[in-house]
């Protein structure tokens, strides 16, 4: 999973964002993101579908943490994940 930090040394786009969002994505049941989505990641799986963890990691104004998503990469459309 990508961090801030790792664009400190990319000039003042870490300073200047307002908002800071990263895309992951969980192939592995054993990764932490997937731990309460066991169920979820096997539905994409089967369906040709990704699990992408959503992580907002800077947000100035707002919440920061990350959200469960599905990826359709035939549609190229995110859907939140609301159940486990």
């Amino acid at each position: 999973m990508p961090v801030i930090k790792e664009l400190k040394g990319s000039g003042s786009i870490e300073e200047d964002a307002d908002k800071i969002i990263f895309l992951h994505e969980v192939t592995d049941p054993s990764d932490p993101y997937a731990k309460d989505y066991q169920n979820t990641l096997r539905r994409c799986q089967q369906n040709k579908d990704r699990l992408i963890a959503v992580n907002v990691a800077k947000h100035r104004d707002g919440a920061t943490g990350w959200l469960p998503s599905r990826f359709e990469p035939g549609k190229m459309r995110f859907h939140m994940i609301t159940d486990s």
